[in-house]
């Protein structure tokens, strides 16, 4: 059989306790935690297992060690041995001979730094070989040595880590550590008093492995989390961190604070306790859910945390007080089998249930009231500093292998990836990372590598690569926007300005959190052509909001009444999820489907396009819509012009100087071709108002490119259009 305990022989039923050091002077001790000057020394007597006193309500200190070694700062080269006897095994100590490490004058054990990392507590045995030191067998899983190693043994000073040297509170997983086994459960209050009789005065550590002997049955103990306290101040910190740092080391007194959680693979059966959380707490001390690869969902985690865990990590007996019930938390035979196992006769308490779903409104009622399903949660997108969190979650690897380059700024990359996902942060990592492998791709080959791999790094601009090639599904259109765009914005006339400057003070007042206007919506309208689109499309993508989209018909070509709401639902829904949106309704008539013959059009697609309109979007949301029609009276007779805030005219080309602008601009006709295109325009149509779109005058400049006469050809094009437009 497999023996835990280090000694040749099996551990004895009836082992003792092992020895304790009888009262005795702390001060006068050559060697030990060693000596602070600023401490000047004290000097006072404690016995094992009990308190010292003091005036009532006076925080009590265990004296702080003084003294110096004079070989202090040596280091020794030993081999580990079993351990010598019980006393030993079970008392947490290590076996060394007197001439490798030298008794204390006053006889207290000797902490030992072994390997650099983990502390021990030494006790010099009479007898014991030179050159080895005894551990038992959870003292060397703990220091992750084999007895045919050599280990490099230093003396310890506890408070070399500063004042913070005593443990104020620590968390044990405890389990059974052979065959001898009970049914009966541990007192949480008896197990802590066990301990520090047994273990007082002793430095721990975050992992250390303990075997303890409690009514002649062996249990081993794992040391999870730590909390470190100055004893030295009146009160103790309740505000110190906890950690799980194997380096956070401190000394255990009779004011530590000591919390049992079972292992439940042994079996072991704890007792609830009033003062002390669950043994079998469903969350462990040392949890943090950045282990776990999840970061950007503080808010959300803490939500979910205080109403379904809280309860589960406090003393059973403090929520038996309460009268509370645990929270519990599940189609329609399923439905029937889950309300039966939560609502019957055998409620299972000890039961978390957490379900995932992306279709809410899909979930029978039944299932989301108090007692059953009552936490919901909606994850949203990650915020800055969410994205900042996995972000570095993502490149923890790179950072820690050093291929991550010094130029890339997290923070900076959390700012330019607003409404990223995880999963698209973890794909913008990837693709960052091709781009380094990339560079390193053998010169006129496809799958050769370089010499300089070795010294490959994912720098700044591969990622920034990355932003420009993984897109976020909730972010901005660009393309589709760019398209309406694509001839650019010609500021022929003094309206064209106004109508952006205008456009930017409704993105202000939608932008502005002291601002009470969380939806604003914008009809542009005008004749066909003039360039309504593509000035919707300009103030989207000035606005720099994290989500923008477009509504077009041409998105909607064949979908029913049904899949035209259901799209344009889906768009809105998507813009609640993001802080600030902008949603772009293209050719409102036309999604409609307004014909004037008739007239017809969809009233269901109506009646959706109003609703949408004026829906007001989640508390901390802010929505800008804006919408486009050549229709302005037509929406007025189906009330649907009420649905906006404001409207803005877009006015054709309507004079000679603004078309002559427009063909400067676009340098494809000469000065002398302009004149004498201008000059044609006016024989033929006698007209000194031209009446034509912009998108129309863009049209005929690049008609006339391909002709030899460009002059003509172009007075021709505008000509006939300023016909067609009369002729209406």
């Amino acid at each position: 059989m497999f023996n835990p305990f280090g000694s040749n022989n099996p551990p004895r039923g009836d082992a003792p306790y092992p020895p304790r050091a009888p009262p005795q002077q702390r001060g006068g001790y050559d060697g030990g935690y060693g000596q602070d000057p600023r401490m000047g020394g004290m000097s006072g007597s404690s016995s094992h297992g009990s308190s010292p006193r003091g005036r009532p309500g006076e925080r009590q200190m265990p004296p702080r060690p003084t003294g110096g070694r004079g070989n202090e700062g040596q280091t020794w080269s030993l081999r580990p041995a079993k351990s010598p006897d019980n006393s030993y095994t079970y008392g947490n100590l290590v076996a060394v001979s007197p001439r490798d490490i030298p008794r204390s004058r006053d006889g207290t054990d000797v902490p030992i730094l072994v390997n650099g990392l983990y502390v021990f507590s030494a006790r010099p045995m009479e007898g014991f070989p030179q050159g080895h030191i005894s551990m038992s067998d959870p003292q060397r899983t703990w220091a992750q040595v084999a007895l045919t190693d050599m280990v490099q043994v230093q003396l310890y000073d506890a408070f070399s880590q500063g004042s913070h040297a005593y443990l104020g509170s620590m968390d044990i997983e405890v389990s059974f550590a052979g065959r001898k086994r009970t049914e009966v459960p541990y007192d949480q209050d008896q197990l802590a008093q066990t301990f520090i009789k047994n273990f007082e005065d002793q430095i721990l550590a975050p992992g250390q492995k303990i075997l303890m002997d409690d009514k002649s049955i062996p249990l081993l103990l794992t040391v999870k989390t730590v909390q470190l306290g100055d004893l030295t101040t009146e009160k103790p910190s309740s505000s110190a961190p906890t950690s799980s740092d194997p380096h956070s080391r401190g000394i255990l007194t009779g004011y530590t604070l000591i919390n049992f959680f079972k292992d439940a693979k042994t079996g072991i059966n704890v007792k609830a306790s009033n003062r002390r959380p669950a043994a079998n707490s469903i969350v462990q001390p040392d949890f943090k859910f950045e282990n776990m690869g999840i970061g950007g969902l503080d808010t959300e985690f803490s939500t979910i945390f205080r109403r379904a865990f809280a309860s589960r990590i406090f003393p059973p007996g403090l929520v038996e007080k309460l009268g509370i019930q645990h929270v519990k938390g599940v189609g329609d035979s399923v439905v029937n089998q889950l309300l039966s196992k939560l609502d019957g006769v055998d409620q299972l308490n000890n039961i978390l249930l957490i379900g995932m779903t992306n279709r809410m409104d899909m979930i029978d009622d039944a299932l989301l009231r108090p007692g059953r399903l009552e936490v919901h949660m909606e994850i949203s997108l990650p915020d800055e500093h969410g994205r900042a969190q996995i972000l570095k979650i993502h490149t923890q690897k790179m950072r820690d292998n050093d291929v991550m380059d010094q130029d890339v700024d997290l923070k900076e990359l959390a700012a330019l990836t607003k409404n990223f996902s995880g999963a698209e942060i973890s794909g913008l990592v990837k693709s960052a990372s091709s781009f380094a492998f990339n560079r390193h791709v053998k010169v006129g080959t496809m799958a050769g590598i370089s010499d300089d791999i070795v010294n490959m790094k994912v720098n700044r601009t591969d990622f920034h690569n990355a932003l420009e090639e993984v897109k976020p599904a909730f972010g901005v259109s660009e393309e589709e926007l760019e398209t309406c765009i694509h001839g650019g914005i010609h500021h022929f006339s003094r309206a064209v300005g106004e109508i952006l400057e205008e456009g930017n003070l409704f993105v202000k007042q939608v932008r502005d959190p002291e601002s009470t206007t969380s939806l604003f919506s914008v009809l542009l309208h005008g004749p066909p052509g003039s360039g309504k689109t593509a000035l919707a499309a300009k103030i989207a993508i000035d606005s720099g909001f994290p989500f923008v989209k477009l509504i077009s018909p041409e998105d909607m070509v064949g979908y029913s009444e049904m899949a035209k709401v259901q799209h344009m639902n889906k768009v809105f829904t998507d813009a609640y999820k993001s802080p600030t949106s902008v949603v772009v309704m293209d050719n409102i008539e036309r999604i409609i489907d307004w014909v004037p013959i008739g007239p017809r059009f969809s009233n269901s697609v109506l009646q959706a396009v109003m609703v949408l309109l004026r829906k007001q979007p989640p508390k901390g949301r802010r929505l800008l819509v804006l919408a486009t029609t050549t229709e302005r009276s037509i929406l007025k007779q189906l009330d649907v012009f009420t649905s906006f805030n404001a409207d803005i005219p877009v006015p054709n080309i309507n004079t000679y100087e603004e078309l002559a602008y427009i063909l400067q601009q676009e340098q494809t006709l000469s000065s002398d071709e302009i004149k004498s295109a201008l000059s044609r325009i006016r024989e033929l149509t006698q007209n000194d108002k031209i009446g034509v779109g912009v998108k129309k005058v863009l049209l005929g400049v690049g008609t006339a490119k391909q002709d030899t006469d460009k002059a003509t050809r172009f007075a021709s094009v505008i000509a006939r259009a300023m016909d067609e437009q009369n002729y209406v």
